[in-house]
């Protein structure tokens, strides 16, 4: 086993708590600032600790808007908040090989708490280090290090799973390596500060904790913004092209787009290519000298590569039932339509 010590944070890694915090945060902005902040805008702060966010905004009157944060906060938590995809799988499968894990969040301990208890997932965790256990926090060492000591852990032993900027430099800043998790609020920061592993799935972080990761060579690991496309059959065709040359490519959906990929193959935010950062300039390379063609003419050109005839097919088939679908709704619309029309005639002969 490379890492037998899984330090975890907990909003937007293990717990999605996203709506909760956005929610929370335009009220106590709203209340207080009369201000509408922009998502986007609180997203890249996601991580810190509450105050310190708040004094950015109102440093006089922090406490006075940390109050109704928490009270709106709590008021709305356990209906605003899910466990994170696969990850029950992953935190059991990692006790299974004998790993010993830590959460480490810059959340106050009764709602840490209360989060993995209302899920069942507190019984995987050792230690749960919050916001109250340390004078210092994330983006410092401090909790990083506080939790190594309570696990009686080396910095080498460890890795730390997160899904924000903080995360990753409050690991890094302890000497620990980390985890991005593509899954959490935002990404932006991935060329600022590069996570050691990029994983879209919980159940790679159990790869990586045996050393099976592909990231044998160091290098791979640090992932970087290629481009954003549209949709998956754009990214079919780049990873394909990448394929050829060797260089793995991992898609993020942006956004909250799991109901329009799993329901009707779509996407509306787009999708978000990231390639190893030491293979990024030859991957722009390879995009850039490539002929630009469309959807179609892209895949006629790939005619003999079966990956490619097999997007086709699959493309196709999403038309032929977004067509069908779009029929259930407009076939009837048409029959109450033409029954309207022919009630309204037969009234007026009636008459």
């Amino acid at each position: 086993m490379k890492y037998k010590y899984i330090l975890f944070d907990l909003d937007g890694t293990l717990i999605d708590t996203n709506t909760l915090i956005i929610d929370s945060f335009k009220h106590t902005y709203k209340t207080h600032l009369d201000r509408d902040i922009d998502e986007k805008e609180i997203l890249q702060y996601f991580g810190e600790p509450l105050i310190t966010t708040l004094r950015r905004y109102s440093p006089e009157n922090a406490e006075e808007l940390y109050d109704t944060y928490i009270n709106y906060n709590e008021s709305i938590h356990d209906n605003s908040v899910s466990l994170c995809c696969n990850i029950k799988e992953c935190l059991e499968q990692l006790k299974e090989i004998g790993c010993v894990m830590a959460v480490v969040t810059s959340k106050r301990s009764k709602m840490a708490h209360q989060g993995l208890e209302l899920f069942d997932i507190m019984k995987y965790f050792t230690e749960v280090i919050t916001v109250d256990d340390t004078t210092e926090h994330k983006p410092h060492p401090a909790p990083v290090l506080k939790a190594l000591e309570k696990l009686g852990a080396a910095p080498e032993e460890a890795i730390m799973v997160g899904d924000s900027i903080f995360d990753i430099q409050c690991a890094h800043n302890a000497g620990v390596k980390a985890i991005q998790v593509a899954w959490g609020a935002a990404l932006e920061h991935l060329e600022q500060e590069p996570p050691d592993f990029l994983v879209d799935n919980a159940l790679e972080i159990v790869d990586i904790a045996r050393g099976e990761e592909l990231s044998e060579d160091a290098e791979s690991a640090e992932a970087a913004l290629l481009m954003t496309v549209k949709d998956e059959l754009q990214a079919n065709i780049i990873e394909s092209l990448l394929k050829v040359y060797e260089i793995p490519m991992r898609r993020v959906f942006k956004g909250n787009d799991v109901f329009g990929k799993i329901v009707m193959g779509l996407t509306v935010n787009g999708i978000d290519l990231y390639v190893p950062s030491s293979a990024l300039l030859e991957a722009r390379g390879l995009i850039e000298n490539s002929t630009p063609v469309g959807e179609e003419q892209a895949l006629e050109a790939a005619e003999d590569d079966k990956d490619i005839e097999s997007m086709k097919e699959r493309y196709d088939k999403k038309r032929v039932n977004r067509a069908r679908i779009s029929l259930l709704f407009f076939i009837p619309g048409i029959v109450i339509l033409a029954g309207v029309a022919i009630y309204w005639l037969v009234s007026l002969l009636v008459r």
